[in-house]
């Protein structure tokens, strides 16, 4: 199923202006000028069933200077777009490139932890180290969605395989 989020219904609560061509992937610069991609990739890794999209989200000009409250709530919009026009879920796959991969995971924990509305979903984490290198998956869903529990024993069983490799 192919997504289509409004970016002007994004910008009502953004902080930062956010661009999309095409309702899936998704550009803003911060204060600072550094460019932000933010979207949404169909994922077949939990389901084939086209409900699951992978998260990703790129700071394209390297790590922040400083801590920056507005990506946190330029990014929690397009969330918020996400789960209001969908009953999909997503994976996030903190980033391994620079080895900060830890530090993605615990800032993700933190904005979702800090979230008003946490309550309304379900984050579900697993870490796998795989050659010395941990990998951090998260799924995150509506508490409503009707397949959230056959999402989280899929994530579970590839869990499980990957540990067995």
């Amino acid at each position: 199923m192919r997504i289509n989020l409004s970016a002007q219904s994004i910008n009502s609560t953004a902080p930062y202006a956010v661009r999309s061509d095409n309702g899936r992937f998704f550009t803003f610069y911060t204060r600072l000028g550094q460019l932000y991609e933010v979207g949404f990739v169909e994922d077949n890794m939990l389901s084939d069933d086209g409900m699951i999209y992978q998260f990703f989200i790129t700071n394209r000009d390297g790590p922040p200077h400083t801590l920056d409250i507005n990506i946190h709530k330029t990014i929690v919009a397009i969330l918020e777009e996400f789960f209001r026009m969908t009953n999909m879920s997503i994976v996030y796959i903190c980033d391994t490139h620079d080895g900060r991969q830890a530090a993605r995971q615990r800032l993700f924990k933190m904005w979702f932890n800090s979230y008003p509305c946490k309550n309304l979903y379900r984050l579900v984490s697993r870490e796998l180290i795989v050659d010395n290198i941990p990998y951090y998956v998260n799924l995150l869903a509506r508490k409503d969605m009707p397949s959230l529990q056959s999402r989280i024993e899929a994530l579970d069983s590839l869990y499980q395989t990957l540990l067995e490799k």
